[in-house]
């Protein structure tokens, strides 16, 4: 065998290992897969307890343009989510004690802002369209609490376009 001939297939041995590396580092570096991870780090992080939380669910990544995050649905339901838990906590006949309220109203706050900020001119959607600015994942987990009890929430990350870093993050009660 030539000299040449060993030389361009050993330089074609390697070209292929360059090119399945580089398939296969950007197939698992690509935001849509690194979002879904930089939320469950930041739930963890987030989390005083990390052992303590159970992971139901993990959306996949939705893409977030300008300040929108929440769609007109999504609006629906979180605001049905307020107004159902409002209603529980008006209808109990009993006397509401200061931590019940205290509780309630340390889960049901950040929603309330979000949803706020939501509905202002300057979020609802414009004549032009928007950048693409990052991205959007949901994930479902229940957490004890101090006293043992279970607390089933969705916390909504928005990730920046690389998926590498959480921007801003809220909670929805599910219960």
């Amino acid at each position: 065998m030539k000299i040449s001939t060993k030389i361009i297939m050993c330089s074609c041995g390697v070209m292929a290992f360059a090119f399945t590396f580089y398939g296969y580092y950007s197939y698992f570096n690509t935001p849509v897969r690194l979002a879904p991870e930089a939320a469950k780090t930041a739930l963890l992080t987030l989390s005083e307890n990390p052992d303590a939380i159970e992971i139901k669910a993990v959306s996949k990544p939705d893409s977030v343009f300008g300040n929108s995050y929440i769609s007109e649905n999504e609006m629906v339901s979180l605001g049905s989510i307020l107004m159902k838990a409002d209603k529980s906590l008006l209808s109990d006949d009993e006397t509401l004690d200061r931590n019940a309220m205290d509780d309630y109203l340390e889960k049901m706050m950040p929603l309330m802002n979000e949803l706020r900020m939501a509905s202002t001119p300057q979020y609802q959607a414009k004549d032009k369209p928007e950048k693409f600015s990052g991205w959007k994942v949901k994930i479902e987990y229940t957490k004890k609490n101090e006293e043992g009890l279970k607390n089933h929430s969705e916390r909504w990350f928005i990730i920046d376009r690389s998926g590498k870093f959480v921007v801003k993050s809220f909670d929805v009660p599910l219960d």
